[in-house]
């Protein structure tokens, strides 16, 4: 299933990353701050996570379209130290 959903062989682990996140904010590589929100109108795309990760909105180029300005209200991790991450884990389920 998660190879047809997101093309990676293996599982998503994301409530274990964020627990070693939130114990060892240096197991994090790469990290930036962005407005992001849930949609909760769109058909398709209802319930999703919406990361503007072009800051569109925060440099109001949307307003066109409706959306209103909003500064970066999140930091949102991109990549993980997994070896770190498996040891972290690995060792809590010891």
């Amino acid at each position: 299933m998660n190879r047809s959903l997101l093309g990676g062989a293996g599982i998503s682990l994301p409530d274990p990353v964020a627990m070693a996140v939130a114990l060892d904010p240096g197991v994090v590589t790469r990290k930036s701050r962005h407005a992001v929100d849930v949609e909760c109108d769109g058909v398709l795309t209802r319930g999703m996570t919406v990361v503007d990760q072009l800051d569109v909105v925060s440099r109001g180029l949307s307003e066109e379209a409706g959306f209103a300005f909003r500064q970066p209200n999140v930091t949102v991790c991109w990549e993980i130290d997994v070896p770190r991450f498996k040891e972290r884990l690995f060792r809590a389920l010891a």
